[in-house]
């Protein structure tokens, strides 16, 4: 009787472990990756490799150096998840990285094997430096790298330094701004090596359509002057040639009209200057502020619910968009403004604290 409870119990738990084996979650796969030169289509062998790995939904990253076999391919085993690769590859008779790619894909459950064929591009550096026009290194300015189907922007170093790896090799153009001027300059990226370039701000911003603007609004502004002082004058010269009883009747007459009619706009201004006079936190806020800062905030200041978009500031500023995005960033830290993200659209706006309704 004993044997045969014994006997019972086993083949439940056999049974137990069975269905259990079953049902379980696979939450990895084995990834088999075969390297290819998309310049020639051949398997690249017998090679050291680097990998980096990147969860795009954790942000968890691996790095790996990983050895290319005979059939020019690596294994590794990789959680469930949404992962970024890139691949790079150096030889070592050069001193840059000659070959990288870049990758997602997506790791399901249940899927313990995958395979998959990475095209690896040729690839260079690019270093430099950005001059201003009185020939000083210029710290923190903007830069843009474009080639074929490449574009990368990235900004200069305290030194006024900058370099990029994993260029795409060919012809490419590099951009470089700071305030008002500009300057760009050719490059050809080599495989393998590094190139340097000097990009010189040699360009205003500051066109001459913009100054003729200024110029026809001055002119505009003495117009109006010189005809508000004619039409004083004319009326003065007009009173003193009426009876001194007419006269007093004019001038009273005059005293109702300006009251009437140019006191009430007065009044208007005076109360809209009131209400959008800046309550004393907003007013020490701006004091702390650099030039680019105060900008962004004085034009939402000028918009009538105090929010905007971030192509409309950037159209309105003439603020550059690496830039903006680094300023949008301080602002937000420092509580004045708020971002709300619709889709691929930006609103910017004060928020309620800047503006003292809280």
């Amino acid at each position: 009787m004993k044997r045969k409870a014994i006997m019972i119990i086993c083949c439940i738990i056999t049974f137990l472990a069975i269905i259990n084996a079953v049902s379980a979650v696979i939450t990895y796969s084995d990834l088999f990756i075969t390297i290819k030169s998309i310049e020639s289509n051949d398997i690249i062998t017998s090679q050291p490799v680097e990998l980096y790995f990147m969860n795009v939904n954790t942000g968890t990253s691996i790095n790996l150096s990983e050895y290319l076999n005979d059939a020019g391919q690596f294994d590794y085993r990789i959680n469930v998840g949404k992962w970024k690769l890139i691949v790079k590859l150096d030889k070592p008779s050069t001193p840059e990285i000659d070959y990288s790619a870049e990758r997602t894909f997506l790791v399901e459950e249940n899927n313990p094997t995958m395979f998959d064929t990475i095209y690896v591009h040729p690839a260079g550096s690019i270093e430099g430096s950005v001059v201003s026009p009185a020939g000083k290194l210029i710290s923190d300015a903007d830069v843009t790298i474009k080639c074929k189907s490449y574009s990368q922007s990235l900004n200069t170093d305290q030194f006024g330094s900058f370099k990029q790896e994993l260029v795409p090799v060919g012809q490419c153009k590099v951009h470089a701004a700071f305030d008002d001027f500009v300057g760009s300059t050719d490059v050809n990226v080599t495989k393998g090596l590094q190139t340097s370039i000097t990009v010189h701000l040699n360009k205003n911003l500051f066109s001459s359509t913009r100054r003729y603007i200024y110029v026809l609004i001055g002119v505009a502004v003495l117009a109006a002057i010189v005809f508000f002082l004619f039409r004083l004058t004319k009326r003065n010269m007009s009173i003193k040639k009426v009876p001194e009883k007419k006269k007093n009747k004019k001038k009273k007459s005059a005293a109702k009209r300006l009251t009437k009619n140019d006191q009430e706009p007065v009044k208007s201004e005076d109360a809209k200057e009131e209400k959008e006079e800046l309550n004393p936190r907003a007013r020490d806020i701006i004091k702390t502020l650099n030039e680019r800062e105060k900008k962004v905030v004085d034009y939402l200041i000028s918009q009538k619910d105090h929010k905007s978009t971030q192509a409309t500031i950037r159209n309105n500023t003439g603020i550059p968009k690496t830039s903006l995005a680094r300023i949008f960033q301080s602002l937000e830290n420092k509580k004045v403004i708020e971002i709300e993200s619709i889709g691929r659209l930006k609103r910017i706006i004060l928020t309620d604290w800047f503006l003292g309704k809280e």
